[in-house]
């Protein structure tokens, strides 16, 4: 999950993330508490950018499957140098076992720069091949309906 300030109006201060929680298997009629813990070595932002009080008490409710941990993250100076982020892993307990090792854990980072995604060179490159190619046709090939007015154009055939 990732979040940039860079982008919101100057008066904002603060924002709410959502990081959702979901479980497998079938909802039960009582509430379900849940244990998740700070990897500390894979995070570095700071203790006011975020409150640490989210990873206490939490729970799956009676009759449901999800819960959704509300990450209040601050505006601070210091994101418009770096990103932050918080690493956290859920943990198994009497109510849950582990699940799939790559959903055990999340890492939520943000800050105050606008910086182009680790995707984006690829993605663009990948949309640009994905793009039709179009060309204008002279009207003697006879390939269109527009071919009384000299032109037309027509989708080119990929290979």
């Amino acid at each position: 999950i990732s979040y940039s300030f860079a982008l919101d109006e100057l008066s904002i201060t603060n924002t709410t993330l959502n990081v959702v929680v979901k479980v497998i298997g079938t909802p039960v009629d009582y509430d379900r508490p849940y244990d998740i813990e700070l990897i500390s070595d894979q995070t570095n932002a700071i203790s006011t950018a975020w409150d640490e009080s989210i990873l206490n008490n939490r729970s799956i409710k009676a009759g449901e499957l999800t819960d959704t941990i509300r990450m209040v993250i601050s505006r601070e100076p210091e994101l418009q140098e770096r990103w932050m982020q918080v690493c956290m892993r859920i943990l198994p307990n009497d109510n849950f076992r582990l699940g799939y090792g790559n959903l055990e854990t999340v890492k939520v980072s943000f800050s105050d720069i606008l910086s182009e995604p680790s995707w984006w060179s690829s993605w663009a490159w990948r949309a640009m091949a994905a793009a039709p190619a179009w060309r204008i046709p002279s009207a003697a090939a006879g390939r269109s309906p527009l071919r009384r007015r000299g032109w037309a154009v027509t989708r080119a055939r990929r290979t």
